[in-house]
């Protein structure tokens, strides 16, 4: 019987030790490679002849997407190797959760009840936003060093710089999601569109059936439908709310979101 099995083009590419797991992830993939091994290690040999697969490489609490890069951190030396990010992310939090100076890097405060509340920040940027070859990215970010930190390439065909606001909000709300930690959150958005969106206009967009004052569907719905069921999910049951920051305030969060989302959007236009 075989231990391992390696999933090297799939929805999710990875080693699995359930032959069910690795099947979940070639079912109806079209073109799909996958083969079972008795060692872990001919199991990563077939991961590693595939030059197309993506691999994280995790030092400590950080991950990385490039290997000369995350030897810079490491000063050389050997990193834990994974071909998901969610495995990946998993190890990071393993050792970001064990490290007390990283967790001092977060951003929070400390509310009227005396509840720690820490915050995220979030952001969307585009280039040449309007025009037909327009290319955006979103950033949304815990703090320094923290492994949910995210510069994300905006999918789709609606390049915009408010749906990248809209979507920078719901990846936020989707990551807490996924970190279900007990502890209390606020998010923050410079975009008054993105917060009014999802705290103001909504109530009304949904009593007149999605559609604006003008008669047309509103703009970026599904992102604002994803996003209040998210609020109201059990995951983020302990997101406090979705505040405004000045945009282009001295913020460190702020900031950091902003260098986030503009990192992703020039790596959409430029590649």
């Amino acid at each position: 019987m075989k231990n391992f099995y390696a999933v090297r083009v799939g929805y999710t590419t990875g080693i699995y030790e359930d032959v069910e797991d690795a099947k979940d992830e070639i079912r109806g993939y079209s073109c799909a490679e996958w083969k079972g091994f008795h060692r872990y290690a001919d199991a990563l040999e077939y991961m590693y002849e595939n030059p197309n697969v993506t691999k994280y490489y995790v030092w400590e609490d950080l991950v990385f997407d490039e290997i000369d890069i995350a030897h810079q951190y490491s000063g050389g030396e050997s990193c834990k190797v994974f071909f998901n990010l969610e495995d990946a992310r998993g190890e990071a939090i393993c050792e970001y959760g064990n490290c007390n100076e990283r967790l001092s890097e977060d951003l929070l405060f400390v509310d009227a009840e005396g509840d720690t509340v820490y915050e995220v920040y979030t952001d969307g940027a585009c280039i040449r936003n309007g025009k037909r070859d327009a290319r955006a990215g979103c950033g949304v970010y815990f703090g320094a060093n923290n492994p949910f930190n995210e510069s994300k390439i905006l999918g789709g065909t609606l390049q915009t710089n408010q749906r990248a606001e809209l979507v920078a909000i719901k990846r936020a709300l989707q990551l807490i999601q996924e970190w279900v930690n007990g502890e209390y959150y606020e998010i923050y958005t410079d975009s008054d569109y993105a917060l009014k969106c999802v705290t103001e206009w909504c109530d009304k967009w949904e009593r007149n059936g999605w559609v604006n004052c003008k008669g047309y569907p509103v703009s970026n719905q599904d992102t604002i439908k994803d996003i209040l069921k998210l609020l109201n999910s059990v995951g983020c049951r302990n997101v406090l709310g979705i505040e405004k920051v000045l945009a282009h305030s001295d913020c460190e969060g702020n900031n950091g979101a902003d260098e986030l989302a503009r990192d992703a959007a020039e790596r959409h236009y430029y590649g």
